[in-house]
């Protein structure tokens, strides 16, 4: 029972070529590729040490695409904490965060499962006159009712370690929310 309880899964969504992947494989030690490549669905596992305890995250890493819906519903059925990414450089995925991502996901997040607003790419801010900033950022997370808001770079590997240990925190702090309510409805 105790692996159970130290087991979290999260789900990855944002739009195509933000970095998804690259964040997952950057967690779980594996190397990154230069093509893009699309993903459909994939799995990755890590193990992380938060407050004296090891947790294993489960991540579902989900097709960007936003034909996949129907196939994403699945992941965010299993999943404990949302992790809605967008790429600094492109201000698209920044305005889909609120136009498609947030309405998707709370059609199919019932539960009120946390989500963490995360800004992939941001050793590249420098290169592009338009990026997103980290202000813009932050206010995005506070209208969308995000936890936070982590600016990552896979390729330095800024905030993915920290990106992580949020979901473990995130997912404990919502459970333990859960199991006060439980309580309450059975004391009466």
């Amino acid at each position: 029972m105790k692996m159970e309880q130290n087991c979290i899964q999260c789900v990855i969504v944002g739009d195509g070529m933000v970095g998804k992947s690259h964040l997952a494989k950057c967690f779980v030690g594996q190397s990154l590729q230069e093509d893009y490549i699309a993903t459909v669905f994939e799995n990755y596992a890590g193990t992380l040490a938060v407050a004296g305890s090891k947790y294993t995250i489960g991540i579902f890493d989900s097709a960007g695409q936003q034909d996949y819906t129907n196939l994403r519903a699945f992941s965010y059925r299993d999943s404990d904490v949302f992790i809605l990414c967008y790429n600094i450089a492109d201000r698209e995925s920044f305005k889909n965060i609120k136009s498609f991502w947030i309405p998707e996901i709370k059609q199919y997040n019932v539960k009120k499962r946390p989500i963490i607003l995360v800004a992939t790419q941001s050793d590249s801010r420098h290169l592009y006159e338009d990026s997103v900033t980290c202000e813009e950022g932050v206010e995005l997370a506070k209208d969308i009712g995000a936890e936070c808001l982590i600016e990552t770079s896979a390729i330095t590997r800024e905030g993915t370690t920290e990106t992580f240990e949020r979901v473990v925190m995130s997912a404990l702090k919502h459970k333990k929310k859960k199991y006060k309510i439980f309580q309450r409805l059975f004391k009466k």
